[in-house]
């Protein structure tokens, strides 16, 4: 069980004592749920997504780099002397800018974070096949401890009758 909920990224339960396996143990009810549940929970999927966000906005704030650009300003003096009256200007501008030429600086960046985003799409979409892969493969093992249990009583209860016939003996 510890290793499927490690696997699903849930968090591990501190009830278990060493010596207790027979407790009933909690995990999903079936691989989708398994799967799901780690699609949605997985610490390291959480933190590629963000990656991914990332690397979109940034492509994002490249794209915007090519608008053009309005820039208010104001600006305000007072000069005096003892004595005499003061003078005081205000000076209000705005400056709009059109990026003309930037030798490509620009385009490139674009192009870089637009690759940017989708080599940390694929990565993404590889941690989730791992992921999916992982948790398929603990649910499976998980499903065959049932049997793996029944086995093991039927040995512990062989064991026993040869004990018993060999004490008679």
């Amino acid at each position: 069980e510890a290793m499927l909920r490690e696997r699903v990224g849930m968090d591990q339960s501190g009830e278990l004592q060493f010596g207790g396996w027979d407790q009933e143990l909690v995990a999903p009810a079936t691989k989708q749920e398994a799967i799901d549940f780690a699609m949605k929970h997985h610490p390291e999927l959480t933190a590629a997504r963000l990656d991914v966000d990332i690397a979109r906005l940034k492509g994002l704030d490249a794209s915007r780099s090519k608008l053009p650009e309005a820039s208010l300003m104001a600006m305000g003096d007072w000069m005096g002397v003892r004595r005499m009256p003061g003078s005081a200007t205000t000076k209000v501008g705005l400056v709009v800018s059109f990026p003309l030429g930037d030798g490509g600086e620009r385009s490139a960046a674009i192009s870089e974070a637009d690759a940017m985003a989708k080599k940390m799409s694929q990565e993404l979409r590889m941690l989730e096949l791992q992921i999916q892969a992982k948790v398929a493969s603990a649910f499976a093992e998980w499903g065959s401890v049932p049997a793996q249990r029944k086995a093991a009583r039927a040995q512990v209860a062989a064991s026993e009758e040869a004990f018993r016939v060999m004490s008679e003996r």
